[in-house]
């Protein structure tokens, strides 16, 4: 536990790179694409889509600046080192995030051609 204080007292951007790198994921495919989905059904607005995939392009916003933040040399030693976690999480995010959308998203066509079809 020291070392992870020590660490981020040493380099706080660096630290701060390393929290981007880990929430872009969830934050853009559980967050972004499943919960904002699912609320759109729920409550009859396709707004929530537009929130979602808003939220969903500042995921990669916020992994490349975690990239940056950390610099590409320790980005590089940090995912060869964690890669097998790193692509754990990606694939358990993504397949929780499609398991809200499969069910929900026969609904988000249905509600966004009842859209379009107001609009004309």
């Amino acid at each position: 536990m020291m070392e992870i204080i020590n660490f981020i007292k040493d380099n706080p951007l660096q630290a701060v790179g390393i929290v981007f790198i880990v929430l872009n994921i969830p934050l853009g495919w559980l967050l972004g694409i499943g919960f904002f989905t699912k609320l759109a059904v729920e409550k009859q607005r396709a707004g929530y889509i537009a929130i979602g995939l808003i939220i969903y392009g500042i995921s990669w916003v916020m992994l490349i600046a975690g990239i940056y933040l950390c610099g590409e040399s320790f980005y590089e030693k940090l995912y060869a080192q964690y890669h097998l976690y790193i692509k754990a999480v990606a694939g358990i995010t993504v397949i929780i995030a499609f398991i809200i959308v499969k069910k929900k998203f026969r609904e988000v066509l249905i509600l966004l051609k009842n859209l379009r079809n107001k609009k004309q």
